[in-house]
């Protein structure tokens, strides 16, 4: 034992001192975890990593191959037909081939398509109708009218209609005033008259261009154009107006001017007569006829529009809807109409002219282009003589038939004769 004063460690053993020595109880000794721990980490030691390194060369090569041989036999059929291919940044551009698509799949998948459309329509047949490619499908241009008994055609066009409703203002809406005042002025027309077609150029509500509503009217060579239309502003507007087209006024080498065609003045004429009747009708007040550049009116026949009001004006807008008051414009409108047709049709029907003109039997008094308008030459009318209106600037009652009388335009109607539609040139008899 030493000296000092610190303490001496014992030399005793744990079992003569009555201790716990480390070895024993809950207390294992430190060498033995540290021998434990080598032995568990030796277990799982990669003994040969080379090994391991060499198996996934190998697969990637393996995948590589796979997929270079799978590229090469899709760029076979472009390399036997001797395409070039090149590279252009990020895109692949094949000239000189065009890679044909299995016949296979194209077969497969029209045979599905085919199928299962086949279902759908067995399944479901309102819902798929055969519609025509022309603008007017509800109307077909197939349809043929035997015109040979008739002496006069009238055509009525209905104004916008289909996706196109025209003016629009509150349940006044332009396309079904329009189509419903057509239809009953066509049908008072029929019941009033005889001799005379009147067709209806859009009987439904279909969408129609104005080249298919020209190329109607232009089949049954229609004597006579009249489109019935509505009118709106942002203006307080109201009232009845009625267009027609003419030609810019001609002056002659001392500056006077030159009176306007024979079918200028028919339509001037036609319009004012129809403006009035259409508005006694409805019971609005009309306004005036005014020039309008439009297709269906620069024609080679009297063409008129009439604007059955303003939708925008409230008093209009009702008299519009008014189906009594759509009624009686129709039927005075309808008068109109057939007035003008009692005086401008030929006494013969086009099925008489026509065999006449082809047999050569007709005199040249009564061709072909009697008492209409159709296939005269204006420029040969004389032009000392035009049909004018009034001192008073109106004429509302030069349609009309005075027995015994003859007609301040050069027009004379005897009772108990045939009118033969020609007008009557008093300033050269």
């Amino acid at each position: 034992m030493s000296g000092g004063r610190g303490r001496s460690r014992s030399n005793r053993r744990p079992e003569e001192s009555g201790g716990l020595s480390r070895n024993q109880g809950n207390y294992p000794s430190r060498s033995r975890n540290q021998a434990s721990y080598s032995r568990s980490r030796g277990r799982y030691r990669l003994k040969y990593p080379g090994r391991l390194i060499g198996f996934v060369l190998l697969i990637v090569l393996i995948a590589g191959a796979i997929v270079a041989w799978r590229i090469g036999k899709n760029a076979a059929p472009a390399e036997e037909s001797g395409g070039v291919q090149t590279i252009t940044g990020e895109k692949q551009v094949e000239t000189g081939t065009v890679r044909p698509v299995p016949s296979i799949t194209i077969d497969s998948v029209g045979q599905q398509i085919s199928t299962y459309m086949a279902s759908m329509i067995y399944a479901n047949p309102t819902n798929y109708k055969r519609t025509s490619s022309e603008p007017n499908a509800e109307t077909p241009e197939t349809e043929t009218v035997d015109l040979t008994p008739y002496r006069y055609v009238v055509a009525i066009n209905a104004n916008v209609g289909g996706a196109n409703s025209g003016w629009v203002e509150g349940d006044a809406i332009e396309k079904n005033i329009t189509l419903t005042v057509a239809r009953a002025m066509v049908e008072y027309m029929n019941n009033n008259s005889k001799g005379y077609y009147f067709l209806l150029v859009r009987d439904a509500d279909s969408t129609m261009t104005d080249s298919a509503r020209l190329t109607r009217i232009a089949k049954y060579d229609a004597d006579m154009v009249i489109t019935l239309c509505c009118n709106g502003s942002d203006l307080e507007l109201g009232g009845v107006v009625a267009t027609y087209y003419e030609e810019p006024t001609q002056f002659d080498a001392e500056g006077e001017a030159i009176p306007h065609s024979l079918r200028d003045q028919v339509s001037a004429q036609l319009a004012q007569a129809l403006m009035e009747s259409c508005a006694s009708g409805f019971d609005m007040w009309f306004r005036e006829i005014e020039v309008e550049e439009d297709p269906l009116l620069q024609l080679d026949v009297p063409a008129v529009k009439v604007y059955m009001g303003f939708l925008t004006y409230y008093l209009d807008n009702e008299l519009a809807q008014d189906e009594a008051a759509q009624a009686a414009a129709a039927e005075a409108m309808g008068q109109t109409v057939i007035r003008f047709c009692d005086v401008y049709a030929p006494e013969k029907t086009r099925g008489q002219i026509a065999g006449e003109a082809l047999t050569g039997g007709s005199d040249s008094d009564s061709d072909s282009s009697e008492g209409s308008l159709q296939n005269v030459d204006l420029s040969s009318i004389d032009s000392e003589t035009p049909l004018e209106d009034d001192s008073n600037g109106t004429d509302t009652e030069s349609y009309e038939d005075y027995p015994d009388e003859t007609d301040t335009e050069g027009w004379t109607d005897t009772e108990g004769e045939t009118d033969t539609g020609e007008w009557t040139d008093t300033g050269t008899e």
